[in-house]
């Protein structure tokens, strides 16, 4: 049959169609040709047939593979593939940070995100996308912080006042909620269609960690101490040497400086002249990188100039040189020797004012040394506890107290005079004496950041006739009632840090939200920098030890100090300022307008903080100069206390009830920006 051709006949006049038919089946010797390995059957089998596979650019089919086609061949590759996108995770869904450190400046500045500090500005990738607001404040902290503290490393920075806010300019730091705060921004609607599914797009964020105002003028105010200001770029000067030493030099005469080359006259004042054209323009002075500028760009010598022109003989005074100002040499065709310069002779001599000299003798010659004075000094051990400034929700939070028990323990010592001429001034419950306080170690910031810091003691007294003047000796409490004093002293200063600086936060937010800035300056003020000091000393103390009493030296409290940050003293001789009586919302009468416009801004903040809170709570009894306050009282509303003792004795809660008659609104209470209904408005 092999030669039949089979064919159908012709429908509807269609063609026939010729095929040939399959070859015929290989027949087999009497049974099936099974290839069983030779690992089964010790019996051996003869192979079987070859199989005639297609050609194929991969492989081919293998030995006995009947019944297969070519397309079988990538089975094995496509079941790899397909197993291993069944098992694969799906992509990890993370975003990137762009992280910068600015600063808060008022006037010009009041744009913190183009205050850049040293151009600080790191990338970060592979961050997870589902991370918290916190866990993002962290970050930004733990990557800029180090940055900022090389930036300037002499400087005590308080990086937990430092603030992180996103492009929106939101604190991070204080949005307590636990939701994923990038990933909604990453959803994306899917681009198939009719398909209401959302896929993941990683994005880019911007954050901000961001110096306090205060902490930044701090910070340029002890800058400015340290490095005197630059001096006005001038008229660019030439200089005009030869080499010393011609024969040993190891600059070449082709080194000669030319027209083009020129150095600040600041680097090397006296072998410098004048130039005498008048059309070059002022040469800048980069005193910040330590190089000195050029017309002509070529490689930098690795001698300093002043070593070009008197030598390297002497390098005695080369450390003391702050920052090393390099020249370069021009490649110009053109350059011109010049002559010698003159041989500099240093400072003129000249002797002393005989009648200035004759006035210094006579006072530094009569030494005598102040006996009482030094035997005055009493050094005590001390345990020195700092008042933090905390966020007003993390004490709605705690709902704690100010306990020495959770916070920051710094042993230590003061020096203070135990006479009368110690004493600062006396208040209506407290001295305030002077003091040195040195800690070990050392805080990061504030008191106690540097040995022998000064600072304020204060303690409470009786005060047997309240009508007459205060004066030594005083008469003092126990140590129990002493302590209880203080206490609520230090909580008090607490939970006032913590009033103010949300007082501080919601200017910033209605500040920033406003369509136009304030037509008024915001003061800039702050609680000085506070703590419980418990002091020790010798006591003998009875143990028993083998059965046997013996008497041995222990160290035990016997005393507590409130310790707070000094407040210079003007040279006026005025040293506080009573701004707000306690109990009274009115502020005082003022003579000079600028403690004047403080007080009415402080008037302000409790209008601020009576509001926010639903009239439960505000700071009263300001005082202090145009920067620092101290010894303020919380002032709660009756309903609040229910007639348990809150705060201290200063705590007059009627002025919370009468605080909406008694306050009357000024200009910072009526600014459309801060949204304050009015309580009292002045006639004008």
């Amino acid at each position: 049959m092999s030669g039949l051709v089979a064919g159908t006949g012709s429908i509807g006049g269609s063609p026939m169609v010729n095929f040939t038919p399959p070859p015929p089946p290989v027949p087999f010797p009497g049974r099936p040709n099974v290839y069983v390995p030779s690992a089964w059957n010790n019996v051996q089998l003869p192979a079987p047939p070859v199989a005639r596979a297609a050609p194929s650019p991969l492989m081919a089919l293998p030995p006995g593979s009947s019944g297969y086609s070519v397309q079988h061949l990538q089975y094995a590759a496509q079941r790899e593939r397909w197993a291993q996108m069944a098992h694969r995770p799906p992509p990890a869904e993370t975003i990137s940070l762009e992280i910068s450190a600015v600063f808060e400046a008022g006037g010009k500045k009041k744009n913190a995100r183009s205050n850049n500090i040293g151009s600080i500005c790191e990338g970060l990738k592979d961050i997870d996308a589902q991370s918290t607001a916190y866990e993002l404040a962290s970050i930004a902290l733990r990557t800029v912080v180090p940055r900022i503290k090389a930036y300037y490393p002499s400087f005590g920075w308080r990086e937990n006042e430092f603030i992180v806010r996103d492009t929106k300019w939101v604190d991070l730091m204080r949005h307590s909620s636990a939701q994923l705060y990038f990933y909604g921004d990453c959803l994306n609607a899917s681009n198939r269609k009719n398909s209401k599914a959302v896929v993941f797009k990683t994005k880019q964020f911007g954050l901000f960690v961001i110096v306090p105002e205060a902490q930044w003028e701090q910070f340029e105010v002890f800058r400015d101490k340290l490095e005197p200001p630059s001096p006005e770029p001038t008229r660019s000067r030439r200089v005009s040497r030869q080499p010393l030493h011609p024969a040993t030099s190891p600059l070449s005469p082709a080194r000669t400086f030319s027209q083009s080359d020129t150095v600040p006259t600041v680097l090397t004042p006296s072998v410098v002249s004048q130039s005498t054209s008048s059309s070059e323009p002022p040469m800048p002075l980069f005193l910040s990188n330590g190089w000195a500028a050029s017309t002509a760009s070529s490689s930098v010598f690795e001698r300093l100039i002043s070593e070009d022109i008197i030598g390297n003989n002497d390098t005695t005074n080369t450390t003391a040189v702050k920052r090393h100002h390099r020249h370069t040499s021009s490649t110009s065709n053109g350059s011109i020797s010049y002559p010698p310069q003159k041989k500099h002779l240093g400072n003129v001599f000249s002797s002393p004012n005989r009648d200035q000299l004759k006035e210094a003798l006579q006072s530094g010659g009569a030494c005598e040394f102040d006996v009482k004075k030094v035997f005055r000094q009493n050094i005590m051990q001390v345990d020195f506890y700092p008042i933090p400034v905390c966020n007003l929700d993390e004490l709605i939070r705690t709902k704690m107290a100010f306990d020495i028990k959770t916070a920051e323990l710094f042993s230590g010592n003061i020096r203070l005079d135990r006479s009368t001429d110690a004493i600062l001034g006396v208040g209506a419950f407290k001295t305030a004496q002077s003091a040195q306080l040195t800690l070990s170690p050392l805080t990061r910031s504030g008191m106690g950041s540097s040995p022998n810091y000064e600072i304020v003691l204060k303690r409470p007294y009786i005060n047997n006739f309240p009508d007459e003047p205060a004066g030594p000796p005083f008469s003092r409490f126990t140590l129990k009632d002493e302590s209880n004093i203080l206490y609520c002293e230090a909580n008090v200063l607490y939970w006032a840090k913590a009033l103010l600086k949300m007082t501080y936060e919601f200017i910033d937010h209605a500040i920033d939200s406003a369509k136009e800035p304030p037509p008024f300056d915001i003061p800039h003020l702050r609680f000085v920098d506070a703590g419980l000091l418990l002091a020790y000393s010798n006591a003998l103390a009875t143990t028993e030890e083998g059965g046997l009493p013996s008497v041995k030296t222990s160290a035990v409290v016997s005393m507590m100090y409130l310790g707070e940050e000094l407040i210079p003293t003007p040279s006026d001789g005025e040293v506080f300022v009573k701004y707000i009586h306690n109990g009274d919302a009115a502020p005082c009468d003022l003579l000079d307008p600028d403690t004047e416009n403080i007080a009415q801004f402080l008037a302000f903040t409790q209008h601020v903080q009576y509001v926010k809170t639903g009239g439960q709570v505000y700071i009263s009894d300001y005082q202090g100069n145009d920067a620092l306050l101290t010894d303020p009282q919380i002032l709660t509303h009756p309903s609040v206390g229910r007639g348990q003792r809150l705060f201290s004795d200063g705590n007059v809660q009627k002025g919370v009830e009468l605080f909406k008659e008694q306050h009357i609104c000024n200009e910072f209470c009526k600014w459309a920006g801060f949204r304050l209904s009015p309580f009292r408005i002045t006639i004008d």
